[in-house]
């Protein structure tokens, strides 16, 4: 596995070469600040203490999805399943930041927006005010929107939810900074904002990237919704 001129692309980084993987680290004051590079350089990011330094190990995606500590052992591989339009959503069972008790398979029956963000990533920020909109139109449809944030510091997550007043349901993807078993990674979200369109029966429909192409995977599906609803 080979970065392949990855860390070249990033001012201020080294290439650390070990058994059967390269990596690259960099020193950073918040996690959040490395983590949220990933995007931009094609690079998975898992953050480690080496020699007392807090470091941002990044590892090619394609390689690898995950990587513990700093062994030199063979990484463990991805599970075989892949996250593709058509298939049936991964079932999501967590807390919502206001402690309720979220499931996904209990939204059967309803177009289900998933928007995987961090208040760190610049198009999530961007994205805010039409997804504010979206949510005022289908709010009274069979139509719920579900945040799920990958930030580390829960409390600038809540604050920034409070302050801009994000009315969906939000939920904080912890295990992402306690190191167990996160949402993300069972999402295979390899870059943020990552939406997910699921219709009524939890299947992937759609994985949009344009404001345009959300809204229009939403009213097709809503509206197919509506008509099953009334036969």
């Amino acid at each position: 596995m080979a970065l392949a001129g990855s860390a070249s692309r990033v001012s201020g980084w080294f290439s650390a070469t070990k058994t059967r993987q390269h990596v690259a680290c960099r020193a950073f004051e918040r996690p959040d600040e490395g983590r949220g590079q990933y995007n931009r350089n094609g690079l998975a990011v898992v953050h480690s203490d080496e020699g007392g330094m807090k470091c941002i190990r990044w590892v090619a995606l394609p390689a690898l999805l995950l990587l513990i500590g700093c062994s030199t052992e063979q990484a463990p591989q991805p599970d075989d399943g892949t996250i593709r339009i058509g298939k049936q959503a991964p079932e999501i069972t967590a807390t919502t930041i206001d402690g309720s008790r979220f499931q996904l398979s209990e939204h059967r029956g309803k177009v289900v927006v998933l928007e995987f963000w961090a208040t760190w990533c610049g198009p999530c920020i961007k994205k805010m005010p039409f997804m504010k909109q979206l949510h005022e139109k289908y709010k009274d449809k069979p139509f719920v929107i579900v945040g799920i944030s990958q930030d580390e510091d829960r409390r600038r997550m809540l604050d920034f939810v409070a302050k801009h007043e994000l009315p969906w349901i939000q939920i904080h993807d912890a295990s992402a900074a306690s190191g167990g078993d996160p949402i993300g990674m069972r999402w295979q979200v390899f870059q943020i904002p990552q939406i997910y369109v699921l219709d009524h029966n939890g299947v992937i429909r759609y994985m949009p990237q344009s404001e345009a192409q959300i809204e229009r995977a939403v009213k097709d599906l809503v509206s197919d919704v509506e008509v099953r609803n009334r036969t």
